[in-house]
């Protein structure tokens, strides 16, 4: 059985800023992947997150919904 939590399974995130934010804060990539993320990849990656939940805000006709 497979879980988030199982070896080489790469690191898991949620697709909002905050998660995306708390999980930077934390150094969380970094230990999920075993290896250091530069501040670049971070900076990509949180671009890329706010541009998904721009995307999702639009496909629900502009609400957002706490997470």
């Amino acid at each position: 059985m497979l879980s988030r939590t199982s070896p080489g399974r790469g690191g898991w995130l949620c697709c909002s800023q905050h998660c995306a934010e708390v999980a930077a804060k934390r150094g969380s990539f970094a230990k999920a992947l075993k290896q250091s993320v530069g501040e670049d990849s971070i900076t990509r990656l949180m671009n890329e997150v706010a541009q998904l939940e721009q995307r999702k805000a639009a496909k629900l006709g502009g609400e957002t919904f706490p997470v």
